[in-house]
């Protein structure tokens, strides 16, 4: 049955390498299977210890799903395995460049009301949005997939799984909590001060992840201008 206390990650979950490359449908066929593993209607007529560790256990697995499948998220939960840890959620990026043309293109969202063809200015910035978080998506990837130590490196198979599906022994246990990192050292809590290359890597990675999350919001600003002008018409 299900074991909450048993310390694994959203990847060993679903037996997938710990990389920020993902095969979509692998992903998508494993949490299928899972799903049909930890499904509530299976232990109707369980205890209720059983049905609370199956609504938990299916809990979890839907999360580790919506949070795999996401690169944003993706990229948060691979820093924190990794023991780098994600920083200050108030910490903005630096990297003024980016904060002028996030402004821009905001502009031009509030300009895009009064435009002879609104959907078409918006279409612009959405194509924009949509090159810069390939970028930065694209540049996380290399960075979290590289050979840095600490970085790119995959951690060792938890004891006591089956190899490919991320279960205990019962083919019905499941991992620890979403966000819980491996018995690694924390990551530093600010980037201001980076006294390794370590460190340093992961900084840098957190600022994608800052900016991406930049353009994640705009993104959002964007569709629900579209959707208010189309309910206008």
């Amino acid at each position: 049955m299900f074991d909450p206390s048993r310390n694994q990650n959203h990847f060993q979950l679903f037996g997938l390498p710990v990389s920020f490359a993902l095969d979509a449908e692998a992903l998508a066929e494993r949490y299928r299977l899972l799903r049909q593993t930890v499904h509530p209607d299976l232990y109707a007529t369980a205890s209720d210890r059983e049905k609370r560790l199956a609504l938990q256990a299916s809990t979890l697995v839907n999360e580790a799903y919506q949070t795999l499948r996401d690169p944003l998220t993706r990229a948060r939960h691979l820093l924190e395995v990794r023991g780098g840890g994600l920083g200050d959620d108030q910490e903005t990026t630096q990297d003024m460049a980016f904060l002028m043309e996030q402004m821009e293109l905001r502009e031009a969202l509030a300009a895009a009301r009064q435009a002879p063809e609104p959907h078409a200015a918006i279409e612009r910035v959405r194509a924009r949005l949509e090159s810069l978080a390939d970028g930065l998506i694209a540049e996380m990837g290399a960075r979290l997939d590289s050979g840095a130590p600490g970085i790119g490196a995959t951690p060792a198979p938890l004891p006591g799984t089956v190899p490919g599906t991320g279960l205990g022994d019962d083919a019905a246990e499941v991992g620890a909590p979403p966000g819980q990192a491996l018995d690694r050292a924390p990551g530093p809590s600010s980037d201001q001060a980076c006294g390794s290359p370590l460190d340093a890597a992961q900084a840098a990675i957190r600022e994608l992840i800052r900016k991406l999350q930049f353009v994640r919001k705009c993104e959002a600003e964007a569709e629900d201008l579209e959707a208010e002008l189309d309910e206008a018409l």
